[in-house]
């Protein structure tokens, strides 16, 4: 077992990771929607933001979600199901009006685009491509000394 100094590390990095991840799916999304705003584009990468935040703080109180102490199978597969998960949460906390009649807000209506299933599978995608390398490059050789 490691100390939760190493987890809280583990944390961050594969929060960033899987942040950035989504975070440039957001980008692409924003360059489609034909760079309209900024604020937009402020919009659509605060909910990836907030469920990187969430997932530092699960990861930090739930020993067993980094169990491994690095990033290998099956970490390169869960991670970002959680991830990805936090991302749809967050986006239906942020979308759910008191009056179930009522429509959210005109400025936050684009997080919408995290509920879309090609999005959402996408992001997973990604996600999972990226964990997979930095599992596969981080891996040890099996050779000894040359």
């Amino acid at each position: 077992m490691y100390g939760p100094l190493k987890r809280f590390g583990l944390c961050i990095e594969t929060s960033f990771i899987l942040f950035a991840a989504s975070g440039l799916l957001a980008l692409f999304e924003f360059w489609l929607l034909h760079g309209q705003g900024w604020q937009i584009l402020a919009i659509l990468v605060s909910v990836p933001a907030l469920a990187s935040l969430i997932f530092v703080v699960l990861g930090s109180m739930i020993p067993s979600l980094l169990a491994t102490g690095r990033i290998k199978f099956p970490l390169n597969l869960t991670l970002p199901v959680v991830h990805t998960l936090l991302i749809v949460v967050c986006t239906r906390i942020l979308l759910t009006t008191p009056n179930g009649a009522e429509l959210p807000a005109d400025g936050i209506r684009p997080i919408g685009l995290w509920l879309h299933w090609g999005v959402i599978g996408s992001v997973l995608i990604i996600e999972v491509g990226v964990l997979s390398l930095i599992a596969a490059v981080g891996r040890p050789t099996a050779r000894g000394p040359v």
